[in-house]
């Protein structure tokens, strides 16, 4: 991306790449300002001042939550190290609280679907003759008996169930599915790429060693990620006792990457 980031084009808005790391870093990508007198520079200065926030937010949070997480950092490597620790929370955010519940409902459907569409249809079908059948024998009786209206009625009512009989639904299309070809396959836990972009945060941006990188990404993860549902994770922080400085959790993701 560093070798790359001449030749990337500028966003036509502040959001458009969805990554603040990736706007911090790559200032030539930044959307053009309109010109003085334009009706959209009020509205280009006002999201550019709430990225400029959010970052300075996210460095506060950092300092304040587990400071040595920032210590030698130069200005713009926190400001850069904010913008990933946002990007990453709201990465896992998003999956811990919107798609990783939606795909045990997806699962559910999957598992339970076939099953009960079956039974649905057959209701349908149960419901549509017993309509065709009471059409039928009101259509010969007289009128005196008050039915006029009636077939018309069950005419819409067949109509209206017509489409159900065969119609192919999505769940239809899902269950049809292979195990490897599910839609929950589209989607993983974003964790693990999160904790390698951090190493390599450290790592490459910051010329850190890897025990130091290690250690680092666990405190970010045990002082933000928690209150998502992820788990702490151990370090060893300082070469004691024959142990090396690192994070055993973090390693494994970074080599598994």
């Amino acid at each position: 991306m560093d070798e790359n980031s001449a030749r990337m084009p500028q966003a036509l808005a502040w959001g458009q790449w969805g990554s603040h790391f990736f706007l911090q870093r790559y200032p030539n990508t930044h959307p053009e300002k309109p010109a003085e007198g334009s009706p959209d520079l009020a509205e280009h200065e006002r999201v550019e001042a709430q990225f400029r926030e959010t970052l300075a937010t996210w460095e506060r949070h950092i300092e304040e939550r587990t400071t040595e997480v920032i210590e030698g950092l130069n200005a713009e490597n926190r400001l850069q190290l904010a913008a990933l620790a946002r990007d990453c929370y709201v990465d896992i955010k998003t999956w811990t609280m919107v798609i990783s519940p939606r795909l045990k409902e997806l699962s559910k459907v999957k598992q339970e679907g076939k099953r009960r569409l079956r039974m649905a249809r057959k209701k349908i079908e149960a419901i549509y003759a017993k309509l065709q059948d009471l059409r039928k024998y009101v259509k010969g009786l007289d009128e005196a008996y008050g039915f006029k209206d009636l077939p018309a009625a069950v005419n819409l009512c067949l109509i209206g169930l017509e489409k159900y009989r065969s119609h192919e639904s999505f769940v239809d299309k899902y269950c049809s599915l292979g195990p490897s070809e599910g839609r929950e396959k589209s989607f993983s836990d974003p964790t693990t790429d999160s904790m390698v972009h951090l190493y390599w945060f450290f790592r490459h941006g910051c010329d850190l060693t890897g025990g130091e990188a290690e250690v680092r990404v666990a405190k970010i993860r045990n002082a933000f990620w928690i209150e998502l549902g992820i788990s702490p994770v151990e370090y060893t922080d300082s070469y004691k006792n024959a142990e090396h400085k690192g994070c055993t959790a973090v390693r494994q993701a970074v080599m598994r990457y």
